[in-house]
């Protein structure tokens, strides 16, 4: 393995009968967001702190835990948005318009009951998610 090497996303692109799929969306979340860190590493950073939401047609709501208003904030800035938008509307092969919210009772992945389960069994914590 080369440790330089981008993770890839999915062979087929997150496209199911023309539709983006908001549950293939989560598990290609890294994968994007390190596509990302490529151009603007704080966009890339800030995007760790939520994920995908909810997926109405071609809009993606990225949720954020209340204690990340700052990081929503610093990405709702128009270049942001833009950069957000270009580079996963170019991953995922169609036009992706992005929106961002906080959502109460957020619970990042590493608090999902399995995750916590495997993280205090292994005595384990989150580190890094995409960078090798």
């Amino acid at each position: 393995d080369n440790p330089l090497q981008s993770p890839s996303l999915p062979e087929e692109p997150q496209v199911q009968n023309g539709e983006l799929d908001l549950e293939k969306l989560k598990r290609a979340w890294s994968a994007l967001t390190y596509t990302i860190s490529r151009e603007k590493m704080s966009v890339a950073t800030y995007l760790q702190q939520g994920a995908p939401f909810a997926l109405e047609g071609r809009r993606l709501t990225i949720g954020f835990p209340k204690e990340a208003s700052f990081q929503k904030e610093a990405l709702e800035h128009k270049e942001h948005l833009q950069l957000m938008e270009r580079i996963f509307s170019r991953e995922l092969k169609q036009k992706v318009v992005i929106a961002l919210k906080i959502i109460e009772n957020y619970k990042p992945e590493d608090e999902e009951p399995i995750v916590k389960s495997a993280l205090q069994t292994f005595k384990g914590k989150v580190v890094n998610k995409w960078h090798q």
